[in-house]
């Protein structure tokens, strides 16, 4: 019977039961694949060859139930996000009487009235309308203008720009030193100018290198703000739809206002930016040229799926092989100790297919972290591949190549989770798939391949995989239902 829904706070709960639900059906289908593991053969019938087939069967049942869920929730995040349209900009116009800097902050919480306060507060420090559209096209994606929201699911990102890991805890702690709520809106897009959209910052002259300050393409800001700042997993389809197209939309809704002429606090001074082209709009200069690289054109390679707010536009594979972007979204990384590994660990358990590239060595760099980071990682390799020893093996041994990898080093360091964590490469870290495996769920066979590999062992050279599905990838698979590496 079908059941009406008669308000969109009735319809968010439901998500939530849902994706609440589609975590009990992940776990028991984790723990059905941790049974079918141990079935061996029979009287010489291939029983464990039908377990393993039932086991890669409900892997692609667990992974379509996911798709299907990211689907349902990033619907009802546009259902229940508020009409642009609806939204009156008139009453904001600008005006020629001056306000208080502090009066620039002014709302009634709502969507509407936040997504003022952010505008006039960027078109106060100096941005053009176009890329303050650009950036109130990803806060909208990000956490609809709510300044105290926290991601949904898996509660990492919070605030307007879903700050996550390393960059939450710092907002926290700059706000605990100011003495503010972190979910305070002054505070968290003072905070956003003096990280990320201050020219002078390594994620503003970023901005600037790619024309963020300079184009008139509202379009074109959000991708850029969304490739440099944001960095979330969204597919190109999704960047467009959820961030560009909204950007246009306040673009043309908002075009020549803002709050008027500002008093109460000392007015931005741009002698020091370093930046030409950043210096050249800000300081007022209206230049009619904007970048040649749009957001239409990207071609970025993003995972399957999205983050909450995007779309899923089909594939589905894991392990990222773009080694582009610099960003990690782990800050505050304790450094890792490395060393050389133990040559005389016993690996009997695994095995090798040398025809396919797959062969166990020993006495590899070692790398030592604490419990936490060890059971993380185990989590994210099983959520890749928990079918046996040899399958996760291969994908820690991924993650640690990458470590010891020049291109890889100069994008995500030398530190395993921070390679692990890097944004728009593994993709059951990105959509939180593998926090199933917290809290000691990791199969037993996935916690000592990985201390194994930390500790030295490694079964091939690889830099990066796909899952099995991807057919067009590779025929590297060191199991049958294992990952495709290349």
């Amino acid at each position: 019977m079908a059941t009406e829904i008669t308000s969109k706070e009735e319809l968010a709960s439901l998500t939530a039961k849902l994706d609440g639900k589609s975590l009990d059906v992940t776990e028991v289908i984790s723990d059905l694949k941790s049974s079918l593991s141990g079935i061996s053969n029979y009287d010489g019938i291939d029983v464990s060859g039908a377990a393993s087939t039932l086991s890669s069967n409900l892997s692609n049942i667990s992974k379509d139930l996911e798709n299907v869920v990211t689907n349902i929730k990033n619907y009802v995040s546009q259902v229940t996000g508020f009409d642009i349209d609806d939204f009156n900009a008139s009453s904001s116009s600008s005006s020629s009487s001056s306000v208080s800097y502090e009066d620039i902050f002014q709302t009634d919480g709502s969507k509407e009235q936040n997504a003022r306060v952010i505008w006039n507060f960027l078109k106060y420090k100096g941005l053009s309308d176009a890329a303050a559209a650009g950036v109130l096209g990803n806060i909208q994606a990000e956490s609809g203008f709510n300044p105290g929201i926290e991601e949904i699911a898996n509660g990492i990102g919070y605030g307007l720009i879903q700050w996550s890991f390393g960059r939450r805890t710092a907002l926290e702690k700059a706000a605990k030193a100011a003495g503010v709520d972190p979910s305070n809106l002054q505070f968290q897009l003072e905070y956003l100018w003096d990280e990320s959209l201050d020219p002078n910052t390594s994620y503003g002259k970023k901005l600037a290198s790619a024309g963020f300050y300079t184009t008139n393409d509202p379009g074109d800001a959000a991708y850029y703000f969304h490739k440099y700042v944001e960095i979330s997993a969204d597919s190109k389809s999704a960047i467009q739809n959820n961030r560009c197209a909204p950007a246009e939309s306040w673009y043309n809704k908002l075009k020549g206002t803002d709050a008027g002429d500002v008093e109460g606090q000392e007015s931005v001074s741009w002698d020091a930016v370093t930046t030409t082209t950043a210096a050249t709009v800000i300081a007022g200069s209206k230049s009619s040229s904007s970048s040649s690289s749009s957001y239409s054109s990207y071609s970025g390679n993003y995972s399957s799926g999205s983050s909450s707010s995007g779309g899923y536009s089909g594939g589905s594979y894991s392990g990222g092989s773009s080694s582009s972007g610099s960003h990690v979204q782990r800050g505050a990384i304790t450094k890792v100790t490395i060393s050389s590994g133990d040559p005389n660990i016993d690996v009997s358990k695994y095995h090798n297919n040398l025809e396919l590239g797959f062969e166990v060595t020993v006495g590899n760099l070692a790398y030592k972290l604490d419990d936490k980071d060890i059971e993380l990682l185990c989590a994210i390799v099983a959520a890749e591949s928990d079918k046996s020893y040899d399958d996760a093996l291969a994908v820690i041994t991924t993650i640690l190549n990458r470590c010891e990898s020049p291109n890889w080093i100069n994008s995500h360091g030398t530190d395993p989770i921070a390679q692990a964590t890097a944004p728009n490469q593994f993709v059951v870290y990105q959509h939180g798939s593998y926090m199933s495996y917290m809290n000691g769920k990791a199969p037993e066979e996935v916690v000592a391949a990985v201390k194994d590999a930390l500790a030295g062992v490694r079964n091939h050279e690889y830099l990066s995989f796909r899952s099995n599905g991807t057919t067009s990838y590779s025929n590297n698979m060191i199991t049958s239902t294992g990952n495709r590496y290349k």
